[in-house]
């Protein structure tokens, strides 16, 4: 009778803990068919891949919970980008970006580790692969709540603005020198110019897509409308120049026949200058050393301005002057204008001892009648370093320094490089 009255009180109980095990029991398996929840982010309209998630569910009221994992390729996933601030989004609408963590490919520096927000002000900087990883988050409450990873390779490859070309200056006088810059060219596009002002050859400024072009305007270039031809990745456009009258002097000479035979007019000191400086004309280099105003390279008095007409010895047709040419004592110091590579420092019978200096682009310096020189060929030089000092050495009537400035095989005026108002140190800032 006893046992049949406790058997009576046990049943109960067992029959709840049954009913427990077996809702323990329904809800778990329940749990493990419906899986994890989908969740997805996308950059732009490109899906970031799964590669990681959980996902927690409560059972018998929170009691105990059932964590679920998920199953993911091992594989990678490579995704475009083509703008500077592409957008992340995630799916579905009760699901939340919890981090954002972007790097350089390969392990390389955090570029941005935070929240969803801030990422949508971050900008990539420049063309490159990087690494996204992106957290999401989940919470149902009593359904379940959970973490997801994602993550991809980009290969960002930002717009660029269409290719633009532009003059320094359009109105110029006889003598000027202009600069013509080709921006926002494609990758391995290298323009190319023309222009019966004279040469017009581009280097590339270390920006990406950027060039620029020196060109010359001679003193003896007639006034006039000309254009600068430039051409880039199959486009051509016509730059529109005018050239004005500038105010050139008139100057008698005299120098003793003397000197003048063994120089200017001698068949041997003018071919030995023609095969030794006239060949440098038409030679540049890529590198731009200078951007600013030019150091002018001996004080004095100018005893022969530039562009001038010269009247020599009482003969009836002038020569035309090139540069400028600064008397100066004997031994003054010759300092460089601007910083660049020494094409050529040697005696030359017709010139003395000379010096041929590349600024970069083609923009030449040269120096004649020195009496002696620090420098030698090939080297490399600072604005105010020593390059010799004033001679009377060639074809010269004194002690001086004549000093001009080329571009190709055109003579401009030094005085915009010296005072900095040439529109080429415009364009270079």
């Amino acid at each position: 009778m006893k046992r049949s009255k406790l058997a009576l009180y046990l049943i109960p109980p067992l029959f709840l803990a049954l009913v427990a095990v077996g809702a323990l029991f329904w809800q778990w398996q329940s749990a493990g068919r419906r899986g994890l929840p989908e969740v997805s982010v996308t950059l732009e309209d490109s899906a970031l891949l799964q590669h990681g998630g959980s996902w927690e569910v409560p059972l018998l009221g929170g009691l105990l919970t059932r964590r679920l994992e998920g199953d993911y390729p091992a594989l990678g996933l490579t995704i475009p980008v083509d703008g500077a601030q592409p957008s992340l989004a995630v799916s579905p609408k009760d699901a939340s970006l919890t981090r954002v963590l972007l790097t350089e490919q390969g392990g390389g520096a955090v570029l941005y580790d935070g929240d969803a927000a801030g990422f949508s002000a971050f900008s990539f900087a420049e063309d490159g692969d990087y690494y996204l990883e992106v957290w999401a988050a989940l919470d149902r409450g009593g359904q379940g709540a959970g973490e997801f990873y994602f993550d991809a390779a980009l290969e960002v490859a930002l717009p660029r603005p269409d290719p633009s070309f532009t003059l320094s200056a359009s109105d110029l006088l006889q003598g000027d020198l202009i600069a013509v810059t080709a921006e926002n060219l494609p990758d391995g596009v290298v323009p190319t110019g023309q222009s019966e002002l004279g040469y017009v050859r581009f280097s590339p400024t270390g920006e990406a897509g950027c060039y620029v072009a020196l060109v010359p305007v001679g003193y003896a270039r007639a006034a006039a409308q000309y254009t600068i031809e430039v051409t880039a990745g199959g486009e051509t456009v016509s730059l529109p120049v005018t050239v004005s009258e500038n105010a050139f002097e008139v100057q008698q000479m005299t120098i003793s026949e003397e000197v003048a035979d063994q120089t200017v007019n001698s068949q041997a000191a003018n071919w030995e200058f023609h095969i030794t400086v006239v060949p440098l004309y038409d030679t540049a280099n890529d590198e731009l050393y200078t951007g600013s105003a030019f150091l002018q390279p001996v004080e004095g008095r100018i005893s022969t301005p530039y562009g001038v007409l010269r009247y020599v010895n009482g003969s009836t047709v002038p020569e035309r002057h090139g540069g400028i040419d600064i008397a100066a004592a004997l031994g003054t110091p010759v300092l460089c204008p601007a910083d660049g590579v020494v094409e050529y420092a040697g005696y030359l019978q017709l010139s003395g001892n000379t010096i041929v200096l590349e600024h970069g682009g083609g923009l030449k310096s040269y120096f004649y009648h020195m009496d002696s020189l620090d420098v030698s060929t090939g080297d490399r030089v600072a604005q105010g370093d020593k390059l010799g000092e004033v001679g009377t050495t060639g074809y010269s009537a004194g002690p001086h320094l004549h000093y001009e400035v080329k571009i190709g095989r055109e003579r401009v005026s030094p005085w915009p490089l010296f005072d900095g108002s040439s529109s080429i140190f415009a364009a270079a800032g």
